[in-house]
């Protein structure tokens, strides 16, 4: 799904997007987070963009994991949802993380999930100029001695400092899409244990801040879908927008889960980590991208658009369109193509109870 149709075509209006965590091993960005920079360009305290967000992340080297978290408390007095963060915007995940003893390489295979509603790759909806992941600074060893490096980035450029390194993710993603993996490898010696890094991600788009996304929910009012009081706009999504239900530790600990309470029509949906959007027996009809970490139940989700991406637990499934897996499904019902499903190398299970 590589196209333009969802753009709006026009001038140059914001290109560098968030600071997003490496890897969601163990990642939780409760807010976002405008660092206090200043400082003249390229130096090591260049004013950062207003919807830029800095994060750390701990990599153990002997238990190979990485563990991602917001590095100092929000100051922005703005929403986060809707701007920045890890599991907000974009989720970068990592998997197969390793690391050899022999060659002393500590490497993880990472790759971009963009969570908004518009393209990611390019600032005018025409020239297509792809995503990087940069690294604020040259990796810390705060266990252990010896010192870390980037081993393998595919080139080095002036972000907001001179000299960082970065890892090229080309072309574009669509909302909700997965971008191919690229394999992140550093140099560790056996004397370190843990080491630490910021990195930050450069997403060229043509939306504002405030249009990357369709209503979110909040669960203010009720569990009810159809109460705008429930979305953070006051707006009920409709056909030709997109609907997010964020992952469950991004929501008020007050909050419902959503829950259909007649039938429905989105473009985009994506159901966040530990949330749940109950169809109750009602027909969800989708004509984008499907993302649902958490899931989909009781009801008949509807796929009626073309080049369509899904994944996650859905409930009964039709495909009347065109769709294509990206990660691996469970379907907790029926699932009848009257269209095509490409399944690829993803697994499908269908679980009828």
């Amino acid at each position: 799904m590589n196209h333009l149709s969802d753009l709006r075509v026009g001038p140059r209006r914001w290109a560098p997007l968030l600071v997003m965590a490496l890897l969601s091993l163990g990642c939780d960005e409760s807010a976002p987070t405008v660092p206090n920079l200043s400082g003249g360009p390229g130096s090591p305290e260049a004013p950062l963009p207003a919807n830029t967000v800095k994060i750390g992340c701990v990599v153990d080297v002997r238990e190979g994991s990485v563990a991602c978290a917001t590095t100092s408390p929000d100051a922005s007095g703005v929403d986060p949802l809707i701007l920045g963060g890890q599991d907000l915007n974009v989720l970068l995940t990592g998997t197969e993380t390793s690391y050899d003893e022999n060659t002393g390489k500590f490497s993880s295979t990472v790759t971009v999930q963009n969570l908004t509603s518009q393209v990611m790759g390019t600032s005018d909806g025409e020239t297509v100029e792809g995503i990087k992941v940069f690294f604020n600074s040259d990796p810390i060893v705060v266990s252990g001695t010896g010192s870390v490096a980037v081993a393998n980035a595919d080139g080095i450029e002036v972000f907001v400092a001179t000299e960082q390194s970065y890892f090229a993710y080309p072309g574009l993603i669509e909302p909700l899409e997965i971008s191919a993996g690229r394999r992140w490898e550093f140099d560790v010696p056996a004397t370190v244990d843990v080491f630490t890094f910021t990195v930050y991600v450069s997403a060229p788009m043509v939306a504002a801040p405030a249009e990357l996304h369709g209503p979110i929910w909040i669960g203010a009012a009720s569990d009810d879908w159809h109460d705008p009081a429930n979305w953070d706009r006051g707006v009920v999504p409709q056909a030709g927008t997109s609907a997010t239900i964020p992952s469950l530790a991004k929501l008020a600990p007050e909050a419902s889960q959503p829950r259909l309470s007649a039938a429905g029509t989105v473009l985009h949906l994506r159901v966040g980590s530990g949330s749940e959007l109950a169809l109750d027996g009602r027909k969800l009809t989708v004509t984008g991208n499907v993302e649902a970490l958490g899931r989909l139940s009781g009801g008949r989700l509807s796929l009626e658009g073309d080049d369509i991406l899904i994944g996650g637990e859905l409930p009964t499934v039709v495909v009347a369109g065109d769709a294509t897996l990206q990660r691996a499904t469970t379907a907790t019902g029926p699932v009848t193509v009257t269209g095509s499903l490409t399944i690829a190398d993803k697994p499908l299970t269908i679980v009828v109870q």
